[in-house]
């Protein structure tokens, strides 16, 4: 307890310094921002706010929307307040002139000259359509102020913008989690004066496995269909007030191609995020979040996970912080009131984060976990189901260093640096099978004191030349140990509720330590390289290979996705590529495509074979 309150302190103390040397500014004073939102005649309403890289000329800009009114003879068009006049030197993407129509979505990139008139240097096809009023734009803004309503006030390419966001360093996780994307026109109806968003999306997600046992000549392909319906609320109580209530229905089925193997479909209905949102408390950048939300981080390498929580927060323009606490409470679904994983565990947790330079941030965070489950004893039979392997008393600390950086006319270069320690207690359980029951026996309990590290550290580079070619380095690598179970354990293990899915320059997240393994980032090396472009109007593919090495040589493999474990004597565990392919060509459909092939290496048995997977996922938003 003693650790976790000097973090807290370290953290707050930094949270307040930074704070401090933002006090004498605006939260939105005099930078490059891309701002999305509704214009209404007079304003921009924004809700998204983001820094971007500057430009020496302050005059140059981008301008997104919908094309209102167009005059071929002037060459003229307008989309929000801008009117935008295009010349021979003009550069036209994927369109020319005389296909502009009134209601077609354009990216413009130029120059403001005067009140409100644009003058381009390039035109061409926005990746996704606008709803009417949607506008975004991007340039340098003006000095800002605080109205008597509580929302900051200023300007970009000279429209006047408002916003009740306090900072332009927020986390997306407050809402909603970071890989959604809802479409700007949702359903809409008035309730007291306040509009109620209806929304959603069905997800349809077939996969096709086999050799996951890594043996040949044994047949262990499957089939999994996966599918998911979810209904979501937004309904804003006042302008810095917010309610948000989700739920969804879920069938998973399992069809095997071994004759002997029982196929098997679930139904079942569950509880999403619904939580209740104090932003902008008495006027300050403190807020308020309590119910079930989506508790997420940029690379979710710390953490990503829909938990029952109060979290606090502070926003103050590119000054971030978060302390949470919480445990799961029952009721998760029809089929599981909660999982034994996270049946009576606390967690406490917070981040800060600074953003110091366009595009680039600094972050610190720590994690303490308390589990208050029943601890069982060796003999004991439980059902299968609820097994709990771990039980953690455990603190987490770190820190990340991630950004972007222009290289001129050479592209840009994304570079990330994690960091990370764990320190505490477990009690480890092993398990024997009671065959042909649902059954299992408690077989021996093991009681550990750990202290291991990791990191994880990396850069992509983006070429700017057509189809924006991605080349990615990264290296990760967790302490281990070759005799874990002996009362001292040197292995590091990640939080529990990671879920390590990120994106490079492609369109989607990805799960970037393989899409087959998936193996916990625990006593492993796991050097990556990628290969990626865009294509398309909005759509990627990128090629991920991926090489693991045990630290430690054990038979063991934390939370990987096979059915093999190691040998314990060789730390080669072998080589994955992956194949992954995103379009989002459409304003609410979403289609992914993924293949992976894993090639065990020496540490697993000479009869070993090709493991391999393909997935489709398909997304409707509405």
């Amino acid at each position: 307890m003693q650790t976790i309150r000097k973090i807290a302190h370290a953290l707050a103390g930094i949270m307040l310094c930074m704070a401090y040397s933002q006090a004498r500014a605006g939260n939105f004073d005099k930078e490059w921002f891309r701002i999305f939102g509704r214009w209404d005649g007079d304003e921009l309403r924004a809700d998204n706010i983001q820094l971007r890289l500057p430009d020496k000329d302050t005059t140059k800009g981008q301008v997104s929307g919908r094309i209102d009114k167009i005059n071929y003879q002037q060459r003229t068009l307008l989309i929000g307040p801008f009117t935008i006049n295009w010349s021979d030197d003009t550069r036209f993407d994927h369109i020319t002139p005389d296909q502009l129509k009134v209601g077609m979505t354009l990216k413009v990139s130029g120059t403001i000259a005067g009140l409100n008139r644009f003058m381009p240097r390039r035109i061409g096809l926005e990746s996704s359509p606008y709803a009417p009023g949607s506008l975004q734009v991007t340039g340098l803004s003006s000095p800002s102020t605080e109205r008597l309503d509580g929302e900051h006030a200023f300007t970009v390419l000279n429209i006047p913008v408002h916003t009740t966001q306090n900072g332009y360093n927020i986390f997306k996780s407050l809402i909603r989690r970071q890989d959604v994307r809802r479409p700007d026109d949702q359903f809409k109806f008035n309730l007291l004066g306040k509009p109620v968003t209806i929304g959603g999306e069905y997800d349809l997600n077939p996969v096709f496995r086999d050799d996951f046992d890594l043996k040949r000549n044994e047949q262990d392909g499957s089939v999994r269909l996966d599918q998911e319906l979810k209904l979501e609320a937004f309904y804003p109580i006042s302008n810095f007030t917010a309610v948000f209530l989700s739920f969804k229905g879920i069938t998973g089925s399992r069809f095997n191609m071994a004759s002997d193997s029982t196929d098997r479909t679930a139904v079942e209905l569950a509880r999403d995020e619904t939580w209740i949102l104090f932003d902008r408390i008495a006027g300050t950048g403190f807020g308020l979040q309590f119910g079930n939300q989506n508790v997420s981080e940029t690379r979710e390498w710390w953490w990503d996970k829909d938990m029952d929580a109060l979290r606090f927060y502070y926003n103050h323009g590119p000054i971030h912080f978060e302390l949470m606490g919480g445990k799961q409470i029952g009721g998760e679904s029809t089929l599981q009131s909660i999982d034994p994983e996270h049946d009576e565990v606390y967690r406490v947790m917070g981040l800060a984060s600074w953003m110091w330079r366009s595009k680039q941030r600094l972050e610190f965070f720590f994690l303490k976990q308390w589990d208050r489950s029943s601890r069982d004893t060796p003999g004991r039979v439980i059902k299968r189901v609820n097994r709990d392997t771990y039980d953690d008393d455990m603190a987490w600390f770190g820190f990340r260093a991630i950004g972007e950086l222009g290289l001129d006319d050479y592209g840009t270069l994304n570079y990330w640096v994690d960091v990370a320690g764990v320190h505490g207690d477990e009690t480890v359980y092993k398990y024997q099978s009671i065959d042909n029951t649902p059954l299992t026996k408690v077989d021996r309990v093991n009681q550990n004191t750990v202290n291991g590290w990791a990191f994880d550290i990396g850069a992509f580079w983006t070429l700017p030349v057509k189809y924006e070619p991605t080349f990615t380095l990264s290296y990760a690598r967790a302490s281990g140990d070759s005799d874990p179970n002996h009362g001292g354990n040197s292995t590091f293990r990640q939080t529990g509720i990671n879920r390590n899915k990120w994106r490079f320059n492609g369109v989607n997240r990805f799960r970037v330590y393989g899409e087959l393994l998936r193996p916990e980032l625990s006593n492993l090396g796991i050097l990556t390289t990628a290969l990626g472009v865009r294509m398309l109007k909005n759509s990627s593919i990128e090629l991920v290979y991926h090489k693991y090495d045990q630290v430690e040589a054990i038979g063991n493999l934390r939370d990987a996705n096979i059915n093999a474990a190691p040998n314990g004597i060789n730390k080669d565990i072998g080589q994955e590529l992956d194949l992954v392919m995103n379009f989002r060509e459409w304003k609410r459909l979403e289609i992914g495509v993924t293949a992976a092939v894993f090639d065990p290496g020496k540490a697993f048995d000479d009869k070993k074979d090709l493991a391999y997977s393909i997935s489709l996922d398909v997304n409707y938003n509405f």
